[in-house]
């Protein structure tokens, strides 16, 4: 009842301020004075009575949060480099495999510009024997280098839609951290075995628990909300001590719900 006589009472007045324009009066009546509606009555009222001038709408704006949360796959070479001191080597690149969930925000109502936020897990095993050219020369060695790690990853992503797809490309970092620790390079010669990460004691301990990388991807996205398909190329990089210059080049495929 009290809103009732509210917007009777708003309706009047309203009705008095667009008195010189019957068209709109007539449809006041109607009305349902969601702030769109007013503002199309008000422009409506400003282009019949003030025709020669153009109607500016001052109308601040929030743009909506969307949130989208999926999982992916990703696959492809991925290589790995040594380098400590005088010892360097670089290893053949071999397939690795990737399982990850994702989310991601939109950052601006067009939804163009996006945060994107990624927790991915895979497994590394890659051994090397007997075959090592070192900077200081050649001797029996085995190579073997076993891990499993998570990799938290944060990039900005911006996207354009073209009909029902949506191209993207994306860039962040991410830091590997270690679930296993398991490389190191024996060297028969000198029976002294050199760890890749912390293993053993100390004096061992040769690299960081984690290391820093960048990562850049770029694709295409469905747009069949709420289901969408994800297909990109992706590129990793990190250096860190006594890893260098070592990358992951793939393919990703990701299944995400919009809302």
């Amino acid at each position: 009842m009290i809103i009732n006589s509210l917007q009777i009472s708003i309706l009047g007045v309203m009705k008095n301020i667009f008195y010189d324009c019957p068209p709109v009066v007539e449809k006041l009546d109607n009305a349902d004075f969601s702030k769109k509606a007013l503002i199309n009555l008000s422009k409506e009222y400003h282009e019949y009575v003030c025709n020669d001038e153009p109607c500016i709408i001052y109308e601040k704006k929030f743009h909506k949060k969307r949130f989208r949360y999926g999982f992916d796959f990703s696959f492809g070479p991925s290589k790995l480099n040594y380098d400590y001191v005088n010892l360097q080597m670089k290893m053949h690149p071999i397939m690795h495999y990737q399982f990850g969930i994702n989310s991601q925000m939109n950052l601006d109502e067009a939804e163009a510009f996006n945060i994107k936020l990624s927790l991915r897990f895979y497994s590394y095993k890659n051994e090397l024997l007997n075959d090592m050219d070192y900077a200081i020369g050649a001797f029996p060695s085995d190579l073997h280098y076993k891990y499993a790690m998570l990799k938290p990853e944060l990039q900005f992503k911006y996207q354009m839609k073209v009909w029902k797809i949506v191209p993207f490309a994306s860039a962040g970092l991410f830091t590997n951290i270690f679930l296993t620790d398991k490389g190191y390079i024996y060297n028969e010669r000198f029976d002294i075995t050199v760890h890749f990460t912390s293993a053993g004691t100390d004096k061992e301990k040769e690299s960081w628990n984690f290391m820093i990388g960048g990562a850049g991807e770029i694709g295409f996205e469905t747009a069949f909300k709420p289901v969408n398909l994800s297909f990109s190329l992706f590129y990793e990089n990190f250096l860190a001590h006594p890893l260098r210059a070592s990358n992951n080049l793939g393919l990703r495929f990701g299944y995400f719900l919009y809302f």
